[in-house]
């Protein structure tokens, strides 16, 4: 197979959706409302769609949030 063709990435990924090894919660993907069921439909029928961004968990972040420098503290009863 030729996977750089979406007709051939169509094929595999229909084949993935019929037994079940592509569902809606793979990838750790949680679709909690309509826009996002939405958005995830466009995504599917785009041109680019087996063009992803792959993220390697390494990036930097310039501007990371620390809990501990939080100034308040939650009361007992906010637990």
């Amino acid at each position: 197979m030729n996977l750089e063709t979406l007709d051939e990435l169509d094929a595999i990924h229909a084949i993935a959706k019929t037994y079940k090894i592509v569902t809606p919660y793979s990838s750790m993907i949680v679709l909690v409302n309509d826009e996002q069921r939405e958005a995830l439909r466009l995504a599917e029928v785009a041109t680019d769609r087996f063009n992803r961004k792959v993220e390697d968990g390494k990036e930097n972040l310039t501007a990371p949030n620390n809990p501990l420098n939080s100034v308040t503290v939650p009361e007992p009863g906010m637990v």
